[in-house]
């Protein structure tokens, strides 16, 4: 009798799963970066959140997450909750250059559920102010 309870138990608590976040689809999002052009380093991603009025988000808890557009690499994740005027700021380090697919998800501050958007990105290899560069430019070897 206890092998059948414990059976029970054991099929119900893995047929239990948490609801699925709703979408909110009302949410515009905007990525930027600086610096611009993205070159591998340290630099600081930008979102900026707007309903469907243009009114500016703020209290969400913004996470970013990049890839690689490519298998085998870690992906670079940040997150943060602080915003002024609906503009995040999050300090993100491009780790190799190449295409990456960034994914910004927003879960808003009234419980409306999540807005997330996709972004396909360039990452220079070598920053515009690096000497490699600056050698470059001014014709050296």
């Amino acid at each position: 009798m206890s092998l059948l309870l414990l059976a029970l138990l054991a099929i119900a608590a893995c047929g239990q799963q948490s609801a699925p976040t709703a979408a909110a689809t009302d949410i515009q999002i905007e990525l930027a970066v600086e610096p611009e052009p993205p070159a591998v380093g340290d630099s600081t991603l930008i979102v900026t959140l707007t309903d469907s009025n243009g009114s500016p988000v703020s209290g969400a808890a913004v996470r970013v997450e990049g890839n690689m557009d490519h298998a085998g690499m870690e992906p670079v994740i940040a997150e943060t909750g602080e915003s002024e005027g609906g503009v995040y700021r999050l300090p993100f380090r491009w780790t190799m250059g190449g295409g990456w697919i960034v994914t910004v998800t927003a879960a808003l501050p009234d419980g409306r559920g999540e807005a997330t958007e996709t972004f396909e990105m360039f990452v220079e290899a070598v920053s515009s102010g690096s000497v490699i560069r600056q050698t470059e430019e001014a014709g050296g070897d």
